[in-house]
């Protein structure tokens, strides 16, 4: 009896950390200074550092500050508060540390001031604590800003702030997937013959997702830092569990370029009859059998939309019922044959190129580069270019970039200039991008291939956070080199917003944007069009501007509260915003 390959799933193993920190909104997140107090890992009977960051401040003149941050009420001696350390943007300032003391139970006040306003951006300061050797599992404790009050001699500044709590020990979920084929025991049972590297790993609880991973070289997986499952007094709750895409299919053992054969079949530019399979007399080639995904006993174009949706992350699977159809084989040259000559072979559904399928050099002279642009600014969005090198017949191209989460979220993938036309999917999977390209024909030379469109969660962002990096590429099914050499940011369009704050009472801060020297004309209109106040009308330097207007018009005299028109015009460039005045 044909006993066929299998798959092993082995797990789970449980380490212990400790997380976190942080505070309550003050302030919109759309135009504010903000602070927040990060995650952290710390163990019983460690002393821990909490970091407070600020976004960059320079520009804003803050010339002083007062906050209070609290914590829970734990069992005595269980946290204690040790005193503060000045951070980067402290000294970078060349501010004195201020003063720093328990106030009242649980709560801290640190105050501080300089005689030129704080630049940059960054950790402000640091909380020292020491956590008890006899702090419990899944004790938890929040902290909290509860005042935040920092100071411009010019006019009130908008804050915004950040809660969290610590945690102390955190869990760890490790494991390590194995696979097996044709060997076995003289008992019956498969033998280990190796790890699977690369395989996505799921981890989810409750039937929901907490997070994806892959495994390493040697099969082994883990998520880190866990909340814990059971609070204190809690029970009947679903524990970690993990799973792994249907038979822990190598993601690299399925690309972009197998899509691409796809498409190239379908406009007759590739028959996929590469290494024939002996079947009961009857031929079957390889590549077709992986090609039709979604077993329909056609190749469609859509089993290369498919492929792409697997590549990266967007589907688990595909529609057949199991990724590997095996067969009797003859063949002397092919891959997975077990044993070699007469035996038995397992086709993967999606791997095209699998069977004797050999991608060739991709460039004459010189290895292929990938690369990200420069970041270009434009309002609340960034766009993010990705160029390649060298390229010569490049028929799919498959990335993996990762970004700031906590500052933007990616939006939109579009292929570009000699890619562009190309079939293309995208997921962005907790700070990691990954995208996957593929066409009928291919490309040369060199050119920005794909635009990577970001939005901003809030502003200002510091322009540290707009770097990104390229993790892992492909072009066709061969590894280019990677130039992950950072690029200023630049302006490149026109842009008007936003106000902050909107509604108003006081004054209303109103960004700009040019992305070169120009003549722009911003006013204030009524809800009859008739101009109120004229804020801008004549040339700015290329950047980010800012302009204010205090509910006057050009006399001075305050205009009634209601609804006005923030209006922008520079070199062909028209854009409106509204505004509500309130008094």
């Amino acid at each position: 009896m044909l006993q066929r390959g299998m798959l092993l799933l082995a797990v789970i193993a449980a380490g212990f950390a400790m997380p976190a920190l942080a505070a309550e909104h003050g302030g919109r997140l759309d135009d504010c200074i903000h602070v927040r107090i990060d995650d952290l890992l710390a163990n019983p009977g460690e002393d821990v550092m909490v970091p407070v960051h600020i976004s960059d401040v320079t520009g804003w003149g803050v010339m002083a500050f007062e906050m209070e941050i609290c914590w829970c009420d734990v069992p005595a001696g269980l946290i204690q508060f040790e005193g503060c350390d000045p951070g980067e943007v402290f000294l970078n300032s060349g501010w004195p540390m201020g003063g720093c003391g328990v106030c009242g139970p649980n709560c801290v006040n640190v105050a501080a001031a300089g005689a030129t306003p704080l630049v940059g951006g960054g950790i402000l300061f640091y909380l020292k604590f020491h956590v008890s050797a006899n702090a419990k599992p899944c004790m938890c404790c929040d902290i909290r800003f509860t005042d935040v009050s920092l100071y411009d001699p010019e006019s009130p500044l908008n804050v915004c702030a950040e809660d969290g709590k610590v945690c102390i020990e955190w869990c760890d979920v490790r494991g390590n997937v194995w696979a097996w084929y044709c060997r076995y025991d003289d008992c019956g049972n498969p033998e280990l013959t190796r790890p699977l590297a690369d395989v996505r790993v799921h981890l989810y609880r409750c039937q929901e997702d907490v997070a994806t991973t892959y495994t390493d070289d040697a099969g082994r997986f883990a998520f880190e830092c866990l909340p814990p499952i059971a609070p204190p007094g809690e029970k009947d709750v679903c524990p970690y569990c993990v799973d792994i895409d249907f038979c822990a299919v190598p993601r690299r053992m399925i690309t972009a370029f197998d899509a691409a054969l796809v498409l190239k079949h379908l406009v007759c530019s590739d028959d996929l009859t590469c290494c024939p399979i002996f079947q009961c007399g009857d031929w079957v080639y390889p590549q077709q059998v992986a090609a039709d995904v979604n077993c329909t006993n056609v190749i469609t174009a859509y089993d290369a939309s498919l492929i792409l949706q697997y590549v990266v992350g967007m589907i688990p699977g595909f529609p057949c019922p199991d990724m590997w159809v095996w067969y009797y084989m003859l063949c002397t040259n092919c891959e997975y044959t077990c044993p070699a000559g007469f035996g038995i072979v397992g086709v993967l559904k999606g791997d095209v190129s699998g069977f004797c399928y050999r991608d060739g050099p991709l460039g004459a002279d010189a290895l292929p580069e990938i690369a990200l642009g420069v970041p270009r600014h434009f309002g609340d969005y960034v766009e993010v270019p990705v160029s390649v090198r060298n390229a010569s017949g490049i028929y799919s191209a498959q990335f993996e970039v990762d970004y700031n989460k906590r500052d933007f979220a990616v939006i939109g993938v579009e292929a570009a200039g000699p890619a562009a036309g190309f079939m293309t999917a995208f997921n962005a999977d907790g700070g990691r991008l990954l995208v996957a390209m593929a066409s009928s024909s291919s490309f040369s030379g060199n050119g920005d291939i794909a635009v990577i469109t970001l939005k901003k969660k809030h502003t200002p962002v510091p322009s540290a956070s707009t770097r990104m990096q390229v993790a892992s590429a492909l072009l066709n099914e061969t590894a280019p080199v990677i130039d992950n050499e950072p690029r200023r940011a630049e302006i490149v369009r026109f842009a008007l917003g936003p106000v902050s704050p909107n509604p108003f009472t006081e004054t209303a801060a109103i960004t700009f944007s040019a992305p070169a020297a120009a003549a722009v004309s911003i006013g204030i209109y009524d809800v009859k069009g008739r101009l109120v106040r004229t804020l801008q009308n004549g040339p700015v330097s290329a950047g980010v501007h800012q302009a204010a207007w205090d509910g006057r018009d050009d006399s001075g005299a305050e205009v009634a509260r209601g609804v006005y028109f923030c209006r922008m015009s520079a070199a062909g460039f028209n854009a409106t915003e509204k505004v509500v005045l309130l008094q």
